[in-house]
């Protein structure tokens, strides 16, 4: 928004947080009219950023005018007081207004907050390898045939690692704050 078409992957990271954000709390983090409304509701929530922060965005952009007041800022964590604190941390880290200061993908799912869904996917491989041994064949043409193909499952079970613990987070939180919003409710 604070740019002239200016583009990269911090600024997916930044929707994946307010998709997270949006999971975790069931309502939008920044829901504005328009770029302008938008940009005052991230910083009624966040706080204005710094002046040299404005000078660098300055440079992608001659459409803003980047006079806005100065905020403070909610922040958050009152917003969502019932989710995880390392869901919190991870969002503060993935909305990080600076991108510089903005987790990569790889950084937020090495996150503690992802913890479990490592150690669940690593046992789940370590299952498959140890029966993948146990029925390996003497014969030396099946063996690399089986080779090949656990090669070729390990390459698709990587790529789609990352997307499954994302989408398995996203689940646990989901789920995790339907159970908070029942029992409050009750």
């Amino acid at each position: 928004m604070l740019t002239d078409g200016y583009y990269n992957y911090k600024m997916d990271i930044w929707g994946v947080g307010c998709v997270f954000f949006e999971i975790v709390s069931l309502f939008p983090l920044f829901p504005g009219t328009n770029e302008l409304d938008q940009i005052n509701k991230i910083h009624s929530v966040l706080g204005t950023p710094t002046q040299e922060l404005f000078e660098r965005f300055r440079k992608h952009s001659a459409h803003i005018d980047f006079n806005f007041p100065s905020s403070e800022g909610t922040g958050i964590v009152k917003l969502i007081p019932h989710a995880p604190p390392d869901a919190v941390e991870l969002m503060l880290q993935i909305l990080a207004y600076n991108p510089d200061d903005r987790l990569s993908a790889r950084q937020a799912l090495r996150h503690a907050y992802f913890r479990e869904l490592r150690r669940s996917d690593a046992e789940q491989k370590q299952k498959a390898k140890a029966q993948e041994t146990a029925a390996h064949s003497t014969d030396r043409g099946e063996k690399q045939t089986r080779s090949d193909m656990r090669d070729e499952a390990e390459s698709q079970q990587t790529a789609a690692s990352s997307s499954k613990l994302v989408c398995a987070a996203f689940y646990i939180s989901a789920t995790n704050h339907a159970r908070t919003a029942r029992h409050l409710s009750s």
